[in-house]
């Protein structure tokens, strides 16, 4: 079971760009595209976000389940995060 903690440590160990990603932080942020991770109704939200609009948007029960989307959709830009998803 992957928490938050343990996704920003694995995010963190592989060097990936912060600006490619949000985990339950509330900042600006610069990239053009990116993928944020907050909680949300209960369960947790993660979502897509290009140009400051949200162009996708899933919502999740289960943290570990939410961790292991964020590492795919980031594992297209850091293939090395596949690892994590076996």
């Amino acid at each position: 079971m992957m928490t938050v903690q343990e996704l920003r440590k694995i995010l963190s160990k592989h060097h990936v760009d912060t600006s490619f990603y949000s985990l339950m932080e509330h900042r600006p942020m610069v990239g053009e595209v990116y993928t944020a991770l907050d909680k949300a109704d209960g369960g947790y939200r993660v979502r897509t976000i290009e140009r400051m609009q949200t162009i996708e948007e899933k919502h999740f029960e289960d943290e570990a389940v939410a961790c292991r989307y964020v590492l795919k959709e980031l594992a297209y830009d850091y293939p090395e995060l596949k690892a994590y998803l076996n």
